[in-house]
């Protein structure tokens, strides 16, 4: 029987084996495959990025891992020359996916109160928000650029709760930047695909899909 290993030990075994960049995705697939890590969780990816992110943050430049992206590692044995040409690597393929992006990219069809198309990103779906805020029962008092992304109000049964409010493309993404879930009330994302999520989503996907029903069935 293989021996399972940490997140980190995974990684380090990997990346020490093809001796390229690699994201936590890439990692967690890898891992998976050669049977090297358990997880039971629904976003080991998430947990593959934070856990080698925290051993960046408590051994600093001892650390074995280097971040050469939002979500690209490198081992920082390879020495500065090698991590260099791999940080040059992921500018130019950020470059690419951006460029495609911008050209042909979009989401479903959606043509929903001024949106043509479903939001693939954090900005989609603030847009989509203000739309619908109202019906959701939440006022939105102030949007900042820090953490957590709004203030409100959301109506319940005593009036109007204060609350905290995160934008997010997948709730999961919370987790991914290392939000602390006490210092926040709601998450507003289009896809929920953090079920063990400790604290309230509204996903917006499922609420326009309900709408667009309901307007097609009147």
């Amino acid at each position: 029987m293989v021996k399972k290993l940490s997140f980190p030990d995974a990684a380090y075994e990997i990346l020490k084996n093809t001796n390229e960049a690699l994201s936590s995705v890439e990692l967690v697939d890898i891992a998976l495959a050669k049977n090297l890590i358990e997880t039971k969780g629904k976003t080991p990816e998430a947990t593959m990025w934070s856990a080698l992110y925290l051993e960046g943050q408590r051994k600093g430049n001892k650390s074995r891992f280097v971040q050469i992206g939002k979500d690209k590692w490198a081992l920082s044995e390879w020495g500065k020359e090698a991590i260099q040409v791999e940080i040059e690597k992921y500018n130019k393929e950020t470059q690419e996916i951006q460029l495609r992006i911008q050209k042909t990219i979009v989401g479903d069809p959606l043509n929903f109160e001024g949106l043509q198309y479903a939001p693939i990103n954090e900005h989609g779906v603030i847009f989509l928000f203000g739309k619908l805020h109202k019906d959701l029962g939440i006022i939105v008092e102030a949007i900042q650029t820090g953490f957590p992304d709004a203030k409100g109000r959301k109506k319940v049964k005593l009036g109007w709760q204060e609350i905290s409010i995160e934008f997010e493309y997948r709730s999961s993404n919370f987790q991914a930047h290392r939000h602390h879930a006490d210092k926040c009330d709601i998450i507003v994302c289009w896809i929920h695909d953090w079920k063990e999520c400790p604290i309230e989503v509204v996903e917006l996907k499922s609420i326009v899909e309900k709408k667009i029903k309901n307007e097609h069935l009147g």
